[in-house]
């Protein structure tokens, strides 16, 4: 851990990201490293837990401050013990509290002893609402029902109320079987119940191969909605959202004015942070000008039977896969690529790189000026293909 720590800048804000790989259950979309509970086996938690503090002792000690934001992810925090998530908390601030500190959370999962250690430790509850209709709970293989889904909203909407805690709602539309009325009403039976949320995550479904979605698929049990279906859709809830008055930061979030996630800033704006724990990530920004992608393979059993600090491997990333990053997450925001932040980070001018990839752009999907380029909402709809577009740019160069 000496050799990732040492190639972040101490003079510059870090983040922390934790990961917590557990879940009562595998949902059928999902791709993200958990374990279902039928998976755990005995004693795994604690020693997760007790590896993952030494860590988070070490990291804070070199720290000697607060962290810029914290977010615990999974998997499922709600999974861990009250305990131990307590004490994962409590000392992840022991310099203070960070400017955000979220916690990930299914609503099945918060009970009154999670609620007063979120009031107690943390400033922001995601919870992953995902829909509340059955028909597609059960498609997306949820672990909870309506009637599960609700209790837990009402319970986030008392702790935003009584400990003031921000509040995060993850939905997924462009489901199997959904249309444009059943998704818009879905968004509205969730806006309504929960209409003191201030951030909503709107994701349209994406089935990665290998999850039990893709196999349904492939099967023919399901039947994926096309590209149109999936626009229309998406607009539709766009709109529902902005008359609500959320503003459309980045393709997938909306947020009440002043309510943007810090931490997922960090990460779309190309600042660093750590990441612990088993299929975590981090990425550091050395003085000497080099980035660092430090991971720890998604393998729970090597990292608890593993010695605090080790098996986090690093690779620096080129001039190629700083632009690629860039594009790939710049390019999701309202502000856009800052192109003398790109200059610095690449010593490139990004008007003569990418001038191909702009000139073939339909007018009205892009914003282009001396200091941004932003994709317009109109362009997020497309975004995948105008990436792809720029990313070739990328490839040409390195071939030149």
């Amino acid at each position: 851990m000496t050799d990732m720590l040492s190639s972040f800048s101490r003079d510059m804000d870090i983040s922390l990201y934790l990961h917590i790989p557990y879940c009562d259950t595998r949902c059928s979309y999902c791709a993200f490293y958990s374990l279902g509970r039928h998976d755990w086996f005995m004693g795994a938690q604690d020693v997760y837990a007790r590896r993952l503090l030494e860590e988070i002792r070490t990291v804070t000690s070199w720290m000697g401050r607060p962290f810029h934001s914290i977010f615990v992810g999974g998997g499922n925090p709600g999974c861990l013990e009250p305990d131990v998530l307590h004490s994962i908390l409590k000392e992840t601030t022991c310099h203070g509290m960070p400017a955000e500190l979220t916690v990930e959370m299914n609503p099945e999962s918060l009970d009154e002893r999670r609620m007063d250690i979120l009031a107690m430790h943390a400033t922001r509850l995601s919870m992953g609402v995902q829909s509340l209709s059955p028909f597609t709970l059960s498609v997306l293989g949820r672990n909870s029902c309506k009637d599960r889904t609700l209790e837990g909203m009402e319970k986030a909407l008392f702790l935003h109320g009584r400990a003031g805690l921000a509040l995060n709602f993850d939905i997924i539309t462009c489901v199997p079987g959904q249309d444009v009325r059943s998704a818009v009403n879905d968004m509205q039976e969730i806006l309504s119940t929960g209409h003191e949320a201030d951030h909503i995550s709107l994701y349209n479904l994406t089935v990665e191969e290998g999850t039990a979605l893709a196999q349904r698929i492939d099967r023919g049990d399901v039947t994926p909605l096309d590209e149109d279906s999936q626009a229309d859709i998406l607009q539709a809830c766009w709109n529902v959202l902005a008359e609500k008055g959320y503003t459309h930061y980045e393709v997938s979030n909306f947020a009440r004015p002043g309510h943007e996630s810090i931490h997922n800033l960090c990460y779309w704006s190309g600042k660093q942070y750590i990441g612990l724990g088993s299929g975590a990530s981090g990425t550091s920004l050395a003085p000497s000008g080099r980035t660092v992608r430090w991971t720890y393979p998604p393998d729970i059993h090597r990292y608890v039977r593993g010695a605090s600090g080790t098996g986090y491997a690093g690779e620096e990333l080129g001039t190629g896969e700083i632009m690629e990053e860039i594009l790939l997450t710049q390019m999701r925001t309202s502000v856009g690529i800052d192109k003398n932040a790109f200059a610095a980070r690449t010593g490139l001018d990004f008007d003569r790189i990418f001038s191909p990839s702009i000139a073939r752009m339909e007018q009205g999907t892009y914003k282009d000026s001396s200091s941004h380029f932003v994709v317009t909402e109109r362009g997020m709809m497309i975004l995948d293909a105008i990436v792809l577009d720029f990313a070739l740019q990328v490839d040409k160069r390195a071939l030149s």
